[in-house]
């Protein structure tokens, strides 16, 4: 049913409810986001190991959060 919501030309609110329903009850968004959780933890761990100056790590960590918004 996806498929066929993204291939309509004027999918409407209803539509894309269906969608956000459909994946919902499928369980990829909370897998998605428990994905992405677990990368933005790694690279996390690999910003602190790196050997950048710790004013940049602190920036580039604040900038990570902010996208990812955790």
């Amino acid at each position: 049913r996806i498929k066929r919501i993204l291939n309509k030309k004027n999918a409407g609110k209803r539509d894309l409810i269906a969608m956000r329903r459909i994946i919902k009850q499928s369980g990829s968004l909370e897998y998605a986001r428990e994905e992405t959780r677990q990368f933005f933890r790694k690279s996390i761990e690999t910003i602190k190991t790196s050997r950048m100056k710790r004013i940049y790590k602190e920036e580039l960590i604040k900038y990570s959060s902010n996208i990812i918004n955790i």
